[in-house]
C-alpha cells in the first residue's frame, strides 16, 4: 500500500493521465493504473510471452512468429500497462531497422496507433510488423502463380507450395488472397524444422542420442560473483535441457546447498532445486531429466540428499536397478523413461569419478604452468595425501545413481572401451576432449558409441562463455554431452538451440548412424546442399557492425 501511494504520488506530480479507481491494468497490478502517458518506468520483471498474449486474447501457445512479436512487445513494454509510449516504441523500433530520429518515430507511433488513443496496444504492434513483412517477393511469387489475379486457388497454392517450397501445402479448399499466402509462408507449418513435433524413433539405447546440456545451471551470471537461481533451473529445463549440473556442497542446518564452491556466487537449497525440477521439468519436453551431481557434501548431508531425491521425485527418480527390471536387460530408452529423472553420480566403486570438475579444472591449470620449486613440493604433498577416490559416498545416495560417473586416464582408453557400460559416463573438459579428438578420434567415437561423454568449459571461462569453436567437433565424435552456460546467450548457445528444435526441442536428437553402430565408418560421398535465398531484409539497421552481430555467411 505504501509502494502504491508513493506511486500515485509521482504519478499526480509527473502527469495527469491516471486511473485511480483501483481497478487491476492488463497485467494484474492493482490500486494504481499507470497509463502510457506516464515517464515512470517499472524496474521489475518485463511482461512474459504468455502474458501478452493471454492479455491481448491470443492463445499462449500461438503460431510461429507471434510468440516472438510478443516477447519484443513484452520487452518494451517498461510499465507492464499493456501499451507503448513514444519512448517505449523507439527502442523496439530500432530492433526492427527503423529510424530513431523522434519526427520519424513520431509518425510512425500515430501511424500504428490506430484508434489514436496514444498508445500501441499488442494488437496494433502485430498488424503493424505483419505489413512491415510485407516482402515484395512474395507478392511476386502470388501473383506469378496465381496469374495476375488477387485470389489463388487451391490447386495453384499446391502448386506454388511444391515449386518454391518443397513442401505439401496445408488442407485448404477455398481460394486464399495474398495476406492468406503470408500468413501461410511464415507458419510454423512451414518452417524447415520441426519445432513441435517429435519425429525421431525414441525406443533407442540413451547413449544413441545427443542430449541437449547445461554446465553450472544454477548461475545467472559469471561464475565468480553472480547469483544462484531456483528460476534459472526452471527457465532452463523448459527451453528444453535435458541434462542440468547441481553443485552440492555442506549447508546450514543439515541442509545441503547448491552453489560455484569457493566464489562470491549466492546459494540455493538442495531441496528446492529438486522440487522445482519436479514441478517444471517436462513442462516443454516429457523425455528424462539427467542430474548431473557434482558432490562436494560429507556423508550427513549427502544422506540428506538422499531423503530429498526418494521422498520428493518418488517413483520418478530412476535407479540402474529400476532400469534392469530384474529382466537383466537394461530398459534405457527415451520412450520407456518419459517423465523420469537419472541421477548421474558416483557409487563408491572403484572407478567412481569422484573427482570434481573443480578439482579437475585445478589439475588442468596446473599442468598448463611450468612448475617452480615451490609446485613441486605442492604436488608431492598432494601426492602423499589420499585421493578423492576414497572419498566415503553415502549407500542410499550411491543407490540413487540411474548413470554412473566413471573416471580413467588417456592410456586406458582401450580397456575402458572393451568395459564400458551403457549406463556410465565420463565428464572431460574442453581441454582433454579437443585432446583426445586429435591423438585418438576413432576410439573415442567408439567410446561414445558404448557409453557417454560429458564435456564440461574450461575454468578459466570466467565469463561463463562457450566454447563455440569445438561443438560441431564433439557432436562429431558422438560425444552425447556438451554442456553449455546456458546464460551466455552467445553463438554456441544460439547454434545448440536451433540443432535441438529439430527434433520437437524434446531435448534429444538421435545420433547418425555410424556414431551408433559399432566398426568403423563406412565411406559417405560428400553432400553439397544448396540454398536459394528469397529475400533479407533490414538487416543493416543503421551500422556495418550491427549487421555483422545479425547475420552472418559462412
Amino acid at each position: 500500500r505504501l509502494v502504491d501511494k508513493l506511486v500515485s504520488l509521482l504519478c499526480l506530480h509527473s502527469t495527469s493521465t491516471l486511473d485511480m479507481q483501483g481497478h487491476q491494468n492488463l497485467y494484474g497490478n492493482a490500486n494504481c493504473q499507470v497509463r502510457h502517458h506516464s515517464p515512470i518506468h517499472w524496474h521489475h520483471r518485463h511482461a512474459s510471452a504468455d502474458e501478452v498474449l493471454r492479455r491481448a486474447g491470443h492463445d499462449p501457445k500461438a503460431a510461429w512468429g507471434l510468440r516472438e512479436l510478443a516477447e519484443m512487445f513484452g520487452r518494451a513494454d517498461h510499465n507492464r500497462d499493456g501499451f507503448l509510449n513514444k519512448r517505449e516504441l523507439a527502442p523496439l523500433l530500432k530492433q526492427m531497422g527503423f529510424t530513431q530520429r523522434r519526427k520519424e518515430i513520431k509518425v510512425l507511433h500515430a501511424k500504428i496507433d490506430e484508434n489514436s488513443d496514444g498508445g500501441v496496444d499488442f494488437n496494433e504492434f502485430v498488424r503493424f510488423a505483419i505489413s512491415w513483412q510485407d516482402i515484395a517477393c512474395l507478392k511476386n511469387m502470388f501473383f506469378h502463380y496465381s496469374q495476375g489475379n488477387p485470389d489463388m486457388s487451391p490447386a495453384q497454392l499446391q502448386q506454388c507450395l511444391k515449386a518454391e517450397q518443397i513442401t505439401f501445402p496445408p488442407n485448404i479448399v477455398n481460394p486464399i488472397v495474398f495476406s492468406d499466402f503470408s500468413t501461410i509462408i511464415h507458419s510454423e507449418q512451414n518452417s524447415w524444422t520441426y519445432p513441435d513435433e517429435v519425429w525421431q524413433d525414441m525406443a533407442q539405447p540413451l547413449h544413441h542420442y545427443f542430449i541437449n546440456s547445461s554446465h553450472n545451471t544454477y548461475l545467472r551470471g559469471n561464475q565468480l560473483w553472480s547469483k544462484s537461481s531456483i528460476s534459472q533451473y526452471a527457465a532452463v529445463l523448459q527451453s528444453g535441457c535435458r541434462c542440468i549440473e547441481l553443485d552440492c556442497w555442506d549447508g546450514k542446518n543439515g541442509e545441503p546447498v547448491i552453489y560455484h564452491g569457493h566464489t562470491l556466487t549466492t546459494k540455493v537449497l538442495f531441496k528446492d532445486v529438486i522440487h522445482c525440477i519436479k514441478e517444471n521439468g517436462f513442462r516443454t519436453s516429457a523425455y528424462p531429466i539427467i542430474l548431473s551431481i557434482e558432490n562436494h557434501c560429507s556423508p550427513l548431508y549427502q544422506q540428506r540428499m538422499a531423503e530429498h531425491l526418494t521422498r520428493i521425485l518418488g517413483p520418478q527418480l530412476k535407479t540402474i536397478r529400476d532400469m534392469y527390471k530384474g529382466t537383466g536387460e537394461l530398459h534405457m530408452t527415451p520412450k520407456e523413461l518419459q517423465y523420469c529423472v537419472i541421477m548421474k553420480g558416483g557409487t563408491g566403486g572403484l572407478n567412481s569419478d569422484l573427482i570434481n570438475e573443480s578439482e579437475g579444472q585445478e589439475r588442468e591449470k596446473r599442468r598448463s604452468r611450468r612448475p617452480g620449486r615451490a609446485e613441486k613440493a605442492a604436488a608431492a604433498a598432494l601426492e602423499s595425501t589420499p585421493t578423492p577416490k576414497q572419498k566415503h559416498v553415502d549407500p542410499n545416495l550411491a543407490a540413487a545413481v540411474g548413470m554412473e560417473a566413471i573416471k580413467f586416464q588417456v592410456e586406458e582408453l582401450p580397456q575402458r572401451i572393451e568395459a564400458a557400460l551403457p549406463y556410465q559416463v565420463t565428464s572431460f573438459v574442453e581441454t582433454k576432449a579437443s585432446s583426445l579428438m586429435q591423438t585418438a578420434h576413432q576410439s573415442f567415437v567408439e567410446l561414445n558409441k558404448r557409453c557417454f561423454s560429458r564435456i564440461y568449459p574450461h575454468g578459466t571461462r570466467l565469463d561463463s562463455g562457450n566454447f563455440k569453436d569445438i561443438l560441431l567437433e564433439l557432436y562429431g565424435a558422438g560425444c552425447q554431452m556438451a554442456a553449455l552456460n546456458f546464460q551466455a546467450k552467445d553463438k554456441a548457445l544460439r547454434w545448440n538451440t536451433a540443432f535441438y528444435r529439430t527434433n520437437g526441442q524434446c531435448g534429444y536428437v538421435l545420433k547418425p548412424k555410424h556414431l551408433r553402430l559399432e566398426g568403423p565408418r563406412q565411406p559417405h560421398p560428400p553432400v553439397h546442399l544448396k540454398l536459394r535465398i528469397l529475400s533479407g531484409h533490414r538487416l543493416c539497421g543503421h551500422s556495418a557492425k550491427w549487421a555483422k552481430a545479425l547475420a552472418s555467411v559462412n
